[in-house]
């Protein structure tokens, strides 16, 4: 299922908000850019084991009935000699998140012009029509066409490859092929902002 406009929510996609025709002498006198998209690449993903290890003990700890108080909520205090309480693991599982998020680096990706979109298809035309799975150096192609920032020749691409596995940078190859088959083509649709700005039901004080 698709997100939906929240009700009586204006949004920028509202059909009613569209009054002109398109002109064609002036949009093609404008300079006018092509769709774009931020990924970000992460480069401690060994933290998730660290992470689900540390989940693990939280959830043990959690559950042990001589670790919890008697209303039943794990206690914070008072625990055996050389184990963690709850809250340090809690606090240790935030801190690893953190330190994850902030190994985190962006790359901006920029929608193909049309004649260089054509001659990407045109070169992988077989791998195309074969079908899925592709070649790995398909969308290393893709991707080292489409990133503007920074940019990123495909003998990169396959050195980032091989440093960082298969998953980063084959999302960063589906962000790329979305914008050339899908990118610009509609108003983005933001949840969070319409539900911020969505009429109280009880109204305003």
């Amino acid at each position: 299922m698709t997100d939906q406009p929240a009700a009586n929510v204006p949004t920028a996609d509202t059909a009613g908000l569209i009054d002109d025709f398109l002109d064609l002498d002036e949009i093609l006198s404008a300079q006018v850019h092509r769709a774009e998209k931020t990924e970000i690449l992460y480069l401690k993903p060994h933290l998730e084991a660290e992470i689900d290890a540390l989940e693990a003990e939280l959830q043990k700890v959690s559950s042990d009935p001589s670790r919890t108080d008697r209303s039943g909520e794990a206690a914070v205090g008072d625990q055996p000699a050389g184990s963690a309480t709850v809250e340090e693991l809690a606090e240790q599982i935030q801190a690893k998140r953190r330190e994850y998020a902030e190994s985190g680096k962006k790359v901006l990706l920029r929608q193909l012009p049309s004649e260089e979109w054509t001659g990407f298809e045109a070169t992988w035309k077989k791998a195309l029509d074969t079908g899925s799975p592709y070649p790995a150096e398909m969308w290393d192609d893709l991707i080292s066409k489409c990133a503007v920032r920074p940019t990123m020749p495909v003998d990169k691409v396959k050195a980032l490859r091989k440093k960082l596995g298969y998953p980063p940078l084959h999302k960063l190859a589906l962000t790329a092929w979305k914008l050339n088959t899908e990118g610009g083509v509609s108003v983005p649709f933001s949840r969070l902002s319409s539900d911020v700005l969505r009429p109280s039901p009880f109204g305003t004080n």
